[in-house]
């Protein structure tokens, strides 16, 4: 996460970005060509293109008469793209950008800032555009280990002692806790716990995640992006090494001894 700093046996699973801004009428039709000069502009580093539509539906209330009195339906075009690799994906609708990584293609953060650019860059053909939400989300997940091993990776308050009387029951199905904090313009939403794969059905292999979602809610411009992402990275670093202890960030750089 943090510039000069890399783990080389981390416990990452997913990296997200994600920019909502307000609806770009160029991108909120029917035409399903519409985001052609954006995969022109990303195809040499994604060039696998998939077209998908969700179904919308918007109830309008009344106040007045207490009924709902309009309705409206339209199916929503969701461009997707992907690397060849097909371990990095960018999601564009006409009021949302999103961009994920997978554990495989996650190296350092500095090249996941330099995919940020290039989706601003091909973005600039819909200007100007109103961003209003930049978040930027952490999950991690450690498998295949037992609750004596999680109480020697991870600090308080990120484990809940609760998980120590729960496992192994055959009605535990899952314990997952959230903490959410602030620091400065910043949210951070942290959703932490053992977690069901198999939910609800109690007989799954739990697996402890550690999941760091940061938000921005008054961004305004899209040329604070890269910045803002910087600084979001910096805090969830932070956090990140107050909740895993010296033992994990060990292991994760390769210096336990056998």
């Amino acid at each position: 996460m943090k510039k000069g700093e890399r783990y080389e046996n981390p416990y990452l699973t997913e990296v997200i970005v994600r920019i909502n801004f307000s609806t770009i009428l160029a991108l909120s039709g029917n035409n399903e060509s519409a985001a052609e000069d954006f995969r022109k502009n990303i195809f040499e580093q994604y060039p696998i293109a998939l077209l998908k539509k969700n179904h919308e539906v918007n109830i309008g209330l009344n106040i007045q008469s207490d009924g709902f009195n309009q309705i409206n339906q339209r199916d929503k075009i969701i461009w997707e793209f992907k690397n060849k690799e097909d371990n990095k994906k960018i999601e564009l609708s006409d009021s949302y950008v999103l961009l994920t990584y997978t554990k495989e293609a996650y190296t350092n953060f500095r090249y996941l800032l330099q995919d940020i650019i290039l989706i601003l860059d091909a973005l600039k053909k819909y200007s100007p555009i109103n961003p209003h939400l930049l978040q930027l989300r952490y999950i991690n997940q450690l498998s295949g280990k037992s609750i004596e091993e999680l109480t020697k990776y991870i600090n308080k308050p990120y484990f809940n002692e609760e998980i120590i009387d729960l496992n192994g029951k055959d009605t535990f199905v899952q314990n997952l806790s959230r903490l959410t904090i602030t620091e400065g313009k910043y949210l951070l939403n942290t959703q932490y716990g053992l977690f069901n794969p198999g939910y609800p059905n109690p007989n799954f292999e739990k697996n402890y995640i550690l999941d760091f979602d940061c938000s921005f809610y008054n961004i305004e411009s899209m040329n604070q992006i890269n910045e803002e992402l910087k600084e979001m990275n910096y805090f969830i670093w932070k956090q990140f090494q107050l909740a895993i202890t010296d033992k994990l960030k060990k292991e994760m750089k390769g210096e336990l001894d056998e």
